[in-house]
C-alpha cells in the first residue's frame, strides 16, 4: 500500500513545496522558455533539465507534486 499524508498535513506540505519551488536557487524565473528534452513533458523538463521557466511551469509543477500526494490542487 502507498503511504500518503493525512489531510491535516496537506496545508503544511503545500506550503513546504511552494517554498521549495520559490527558494531553490537552481530554479529560476524567465519568460524566455526553452526545452532541453522535447521527448519529455514540459514540466519534467523544467524540473530536471532546463530549471528555468515562467509562472505556468512553476504553478504546474506545484500542482503535480501536490496531486502526487493526493493533496487536492
Amino acid at each position: 500500500p502507498r503511504l500518503l499524508p493525512r489531510p491535516e498535513f496537506h496545508a503544511a506540505i503545500a506550503r513546504g513545496l511552494a517554498d521549495h519551488l520559490a527558494t531553490t536557487p537552481e530554479l529560476a524565473y524567465t519568460t524566455n522558455l526553452r526545452r532541453d528534452r522535447k521527448d519529455l513533458d514540459p514540466v519534467e523538463d523544467f524540473l530536471f533539465h532546463t530549471r528555468y521557466g515562467h509562472c505556468e511551469r512553476f504553478a504546474t509543477a506545484l500542482v503535480l507534486m501536490l496531486r502526487s500526494q493526493d493533496i487536492p490542487a
